[in-house]
């Protein structure tokens, strides 16, 4: 992870020169959290703030309003007993709204079958 991240800074230093930039990694794996938070080659280092998604309250993603916020929702501490509202949440939205957090928040884009092949 160190050294991917070292290559999205270095590229997002290049597309944004002149601008600090700051990088966050949410981690959302079973295990507890183990992985370093920089790299320190000598001439070049990088450093970014780790998340572990447990570590945030589910009740604080629901609360902010923000729909692409649901899907981590679920994943953080109390999601699981947030799991109805949650999905409440979602099936209330309308359905290219909820297309739209879904895919900010995984990268994943949601194709009608409309779309499919376009």
């Amino acid at each position: 992870m160190p050294y991917r991240e070292g290559v999205y800074c270095f590229l997002l230093g290049h597309k944004y020169q002149g601008r600090r930039i700051y990088q966050a990694v949410r981690y959302l794996g079973d295990e507890k959290m183990r992985m370093p938070s920089e790299v320190d080659l000598g001439g070049a280092k990088v450093a970014y703030t780790l998340i572990d998604i447990r570590e945030i309250d589910a009740e604080a993603l629901l609360a902010s309003g923000r729909p692409a916020d649901l899907p981590s929702a679920m994943l953080a501490r109390g999601g699981v007993g947030k799991l109805q509202e949650i999905l409440r949440r979602v099936a209330d939205m309308q359905a290219a709204e909820s297309e739209r957090a879904i895919a900010r928040s995984t990268g994943v884009e949601i194709q009608s079958p409309s779309q499919v092949g376009k």
